[in-house]
């Protein structure tokens, strides 16, 4: 008889209690990083978005994907995408870089596509997973980089869930 109340309590409390946990973090790092966005010198409207004027043209071009149109471009389970609107270029996530290479093949698409990351206007993070940071190594140092060295997205503004400080070519969570 004990173990069963034990057995439900265990399946009633223990879910509940992780539920609990897990949004107050999320409520916390949304607290956060409003406060950090809301700050002065941030280019954001209200502290909850990222606003761009509206535009007459969107072009969304696939960097990297799990899947390929082209057999020379690379495939990764991570994604990155270029979105072209009107006139603002934006790289959105950095893909996986599984191998961690120097030369991640988000860059060799990019090239094999015609994209010259200068024309790159900011770069936007969905969130901080290594799929979308450029590998888990950076989701654990928290920070978002392509490649350690000669990083063509150095002193580009990053937009990202969680705030992030860009420097020498690394993006670190705030």
């Amino acid at each position: 008889m004990k173990r069963t109340i034990m057995t439900i309590l265990a399946t009633l409390v223990l879910p509940g209690t992780l539920c609990g946990c897990v949004l107050l973090r999320y409520r916390r790092n949304r607290e956060r990083a409003s406060r950090f966005y809301d700050a002065a010198g941030r280019p954001r409207d209200d502290g909850t978005r990222l606003t761009l004027p509206p535009v007459k043209s969107l072009e969304v071009l696939p960097l990297i994907d799990w899947y390929a149109a082209r057999v020379d471009l690379e495939m990764e389970s991570g994604v990155s995408y270029l979105v072209r609107a009107g006139d603002t270029t934006i790289l959105f996530d950095l893909g996986l870089n599984r191998k961690g290479e120097q030369e991640p093949p988000l860059l060799r698409n990019m090239a094999r596509l015609g994209v010259d990351p200068a024309e790159i206007d900011f770069v936007v993070l969905s969130h901080p997973h290594g799929d979308h940071l450029g590998g888990f190594k950076n989701q654990f140092a928290h920070q978002a980089i392509v490649q350690q060295e000669h990083d063509p997205l150095a002193g580009k503004p990053v937009y990202a869930t969680v705030p992030f400080r860009l420097g020498c070519g690394r993006s670190t969570i705030v």
